[in-house]
């Protein structure tokens, strides 16, 4: 069978896993707790919010969220560590391979 099944999988793990890595950790747990860590004790303004040094049960959500996108980067990094490798294969617009040289 050919197609996208024999591609190399793990190119998406390892862009996806560091996609979501990166915003679980900066979005959500790094960003959210340096906010109300430098809010003053009158709070901000922040576009639609406002950003009070205390801790809010949408600050929790945020932080929660943050932890969760973080732990399915690494599961799909670690996925994409120990996945077999094969072989990465690039597609046109219409989903079909590129012709392999080795065949007549």
């Amino acid at each position: 069978m050919t197609g996208v099944q024999d591609g190399d999988r793990r190119v998406g793990y390892f862009v996806a896993g560091t996609i979501l890595l990166l915003v679980g950790l900066g979005g959500g747990i790094l960003l959210n707790v340096l906010l109300h860590h430098l809010a003053p004790p009158g709070g901000y303004g922040l576009g639609l919010f406002r950003v009070y040094p205390g801790w809010s049960a949408y600050a929790s959500v945020a932080l929660g969220l943050g932890v969760l996108t973080s732990l399915v980067g690494g599961a799909m990094l670690y996925f994409g560590w120990t996945t077999p490798r094969g072989m990465l294969r690039l597609f046109d617009t219409e989903g079909r391979s590129p012709p392999d040289p080795d065949e007549p």
